[in-house]
């Protein structure tokens, strides 16, 4: 009987306990809402039977473990949301047409995944507090329906991409407490970000109004360098030209006299 079910919706209760594995054998569902309760142990493998699962949202329990690869491997699922639990590990390889993915407050660790670059409809990423290392990868420079993005206390280093710039519905960045340097882009959402979405990234230089030092021109830093090495050799060397010309001519005078005395 339940076999038809379209719509699942168990949230905002007080359900313990582990999530049944028998979900998976709801092959209509499209629709799966568990967030807000006190659900504890995996999440269930058989979720990834649901073919026609478009939204699950497991959000606010007691989750552990990884997230199943089969789950990402669901060719309707467009929203995923399992934040604020205690999934542990590294993010699958493989992802497919999701366009909202929400997987802050949780434990995962590893780089940001470059297959993400494989969903050009997705609009909304948020990985906060995640402790991601690595630099900002150049596949999410495929995004460009991206509109939120969310990075904010991880281990990013390196340069703030310039292709995040060029995002036309990106409205939403937060790029907060990672070790990202050398200039903050422009345009578009940059036009009006505010110093609490770079805050924490002492390396990063840029506009006056965001509270960062302004960056150094490269030549007029290169030229100063080579000017700090080069002005103690030329004033030695001068030096030296006065000093030998001073004895010069003081001999020369020396000579002139004795011969006006002869």
């Amino acid at each position: 009987m339940l076999e038809n079910l379209v719509d699942l919706d168990l949230s905002h209760n007080n359900m313990l306990g582990p999530i049944s594995a028998q979900m998976g054998m709801l092959r209509s569902l499209g629709q799966l809402l568990l967030e807000a309760n006190k659900f504890s142990g995996s999440i269930p493998s058989s979720f990834g039977n649901l073919s026609f699962l478009q939204n699950i949202n497991l959000s606010n329990n007691k989750l552990g473990s990884t997230i199943p690869p089969s789950l990402f491997r669901l060719n309707k699922l467009i929203t995923l949301d399992v934040s604020h639990n205690s999934i542990a590990g590294a993010l699958p390889d493989d992802v497919s047409g999701l366009r909202q993915i929400d997987l802050s407050s949780n434990f995962l660790v590893g780089s940001i995944l470059e297959s993400f670059g494989q969903l050009d409809m997705l609009t909304y990423i948020n990985l906060p507090h995640k402790s991601f290392k690595g630099s900002i990868p150049d596949p999410l420079r495929k995004l460009g329906s991206l509109a939120s993005l969310d990075l904010s206390f991880n281990n990013l280093s390196g340069i703030i991409p310039m292709f995040l710039a060029n995002f036309t519905y990106l409205t939403t960045l937060n790029l907060s407490f990672n070790r990202l340097e050398g200039k903050i882009p422009e345009g578009v959402v940059f036009s009006n970000i505010t110093l609490q979405s770079l805050i924490g990234n002492a390396g990063l230089c840029g506009a006056q109004r965001l509270g960062v030092p302004p960056c150094l021109d490269r030549s007029r830093s290169s030229n100063k360098q080579l000017l700090k090495i080069l002005l103690p050799t030329l004033i030695l060397a001068s030096s030296a030209i006065v000093i030998c010309l001073y004895l010069w001519f003081g001999k020369k005078t020396k000579e002139g006299t004795e011969q006006c005395f002869c």
